[in-house]
């Protein structure tokens, strides 16, 4: 496991580093791993992918991406607000399967 995570993050690819250790750790817990020491794992990884975004400068644009979700007035947030149109437009449902009920 560590070879592949340590690979991905030197692409730099957090996304794919950040599923591939949560798939691991929901695999670990569902075969019935002491939870303290599943917790302490948990926290662990977290804290090292959190020091990774927001100290080393590799991952600044991870770090930037994150910060103008959580504040929609600073930043790029094109994507973020492309979503959210095609939410509006559509509705819950969509207009295509409205149109046909």
């Amino acid at each position: 496991m560590i070879p592949i995570i340590l690979l991905l993050i030197s692409q730099p690819d957090i996304g794919q580093t950040f599923l591939i250790v949560m798939t691991w750790l929901s695999l670990i817990f569902i075969s019935g791993v002491n939870l303290i020491i599943f917790f302490s794992f948990f926290i662990l990884i977290f804290s090292v992918l959190s020091y990774l975004v927001f100290f080393i400068e590799k991952f600044e644009y991870i770090k930037n991406r994150l910060l103008s979700f959580f504040e929609p007035g600073s930043g790029n947030n094109y994507q973020s607000e492309k979503a959210s149109e095609a939410i509006i437009n559509g509705g819950f449902l969509d207009k295509a399967l409205a149109k046909e009920h």
